[in-house]
């Protein structure tokens, strides 16, 4: 590699979060059977985020996407993440339109949890973004609490990092003297 101690790079993608910025604060979602603790989270990027109890085993919270996502067609394939902590170790579902994704997640650490599928403009298919909770018993949710961060919807078929608004793509620049070596001599590639 090109700088001593260094085994990789990231730069980048370009990408919009189709979430407003109105929006981005989990206290404007539906909540079902949440209710705020008054008690603050520190969030992965050093934010502070609310933390809510779960109440039955009935819980979700969705963000009603319907009106948000511009004009798509049919088959355009978006990608809705989100970073969640839980207190106890415990299986949750992303929704994204009518697709359920499993996670099991271990208690007390922060994870980005993510969901891509294919835009669908029938009716049927609700377009919303829920994390849920219904699949559990009465003992699970029993005393569960859980934070919530950096909501986002991309037009893409990763999640990219968080940005609240819209990022251009990245570049990387390497002064050829840095690269160390002569890539009009020598074999080189490019993976990615």
């Amino acid at each position: 590699m090109p700088f001593d101690g260094v085994k990789s790079f990231a730069v980048e993608t370009e990408t919009t979060n189709l979430i407003p910025t109105n929006f981005i604060d989990f206290s404007s979602w539906t909540k079902q059977s949440h209710i705020d603790t008054g008690l603050v989270e520190i969030d992965p990027f050093g934010e502070e985020t609310k933390k809510y109890s779960i109440t039955d085993n009935g819980a979700y919270n969705y963000f009603d996407i319907n009106n948000l996502l511009g004009t798509h067609t049919d088959g355009d394939i978006l990608t809705s993440s989100i970073y969640i902590k839980l207190n106890k170790s415990l299986s949750v579902s992303l929704r994204f339109f009518d697709v359920h994704k499993y996670y099991n997640l271990e208690a007390e650490k922060w994870y980005r949890i993510d969901n891509t599928q294919p835009y669908n403009s029938n009716p049927a298919y609700v377009a919303i973004m829920l994390v849920d909770f219904r699949h559990l018993t009465i003992e699970d949710v029993n005393g569960l609490e859980v934070c919530y961060s950096k909501p986002q919807i991309e037009e893409k078929q990763f999640a990219s990092s968080f940005i609240n608004g819209t990022r251009s793509s990245g570049k990387l620049i390497v002064p050829i003297e840095k690269l160390g070596f002569n890539p009009a001599i020598d074999n080189w590639v490019i993976a990615y």
